[in-house]
């Protein structure tokens, strides 16, 4: 999740600065959009005064003036994207607000989940996965400190007495144990 969250933001700021050179590029283009209107519009005024002297067709004519009139289609959607640039830039930085806004939430919520024991000690049984969502007071794995284990055994009689001098004359008691094997 958090790689995804960072992905998003990436993604969003590299589409504002896509956006911002979109509109310095709409902005050098409209002016030669204009300029080609402006040759589309003399072309429709040479046809004009071709058929009016009768040395021009209709056709030619037709055509000259469906050239304008694209050109000037092509000149309106220009500016109507320069003029839609702020709305598509406040657009844009409020989804990357948004996405940020995500990021953080991610991040707090990676911190959240790293899980410490208050003391050192050995796992003795696992209750989830990685990936699991757990809740408050989920049990997730069990362990135990082994500083602070404590064994009860009974001493068979004939080593009770040796046991107890030792002790008594504050000799460590050295032993061995097997559990599980």
């Amino acid at each position: 999740r958090l790689d995804q969250a960072l992905a998003d933001v990436a993604q969003l700021e590299a589409e504002l600065a896509s956006e911002r050179q979109r509109h310095e590029s709409d902005r050098k283009a409209l002016q030669r959009e204009r300029e080609i209107l402006a040759l589309a519009r003399a072309e429709v005024g040479r046809a004009e005064r071709l058929q009016q002297k009768n040395l021009g067709s209709d056709s030619a004519l037709d055509q000259a003036r469906q050239n304008a009139a694209r050109q000037a289609l092509v000149v309106i959607s220009r500016e109507f994207d320069l003029t839609n640039h702020e709305t598509r830039l406040d657009q844009l930085q409020a989804r990357l607000l948004q996405a940020r806004a995500g990021l953080q939430e991610t991040q707090l919520e990676l911190e959240r989940s790293r899980v410490t024991a208050p003391f050192d000690g050995v796992v003795s049984g696992v209750a989830v996965a990685p990936g699991d969502r757990v809740r408050k007071a989920d049990v997730m794995l069990e362990l135990y400190d082994p500083q602070a284990l404590e064994l009860r055994a009974r001493i068979p009689a004939p080593y009770r007495d040796e046991l107890h001098e030792s002790l008594s004359q504050g000799q460590p008691v050295l032993g061995h144990a097997r559990l599980g094997g």
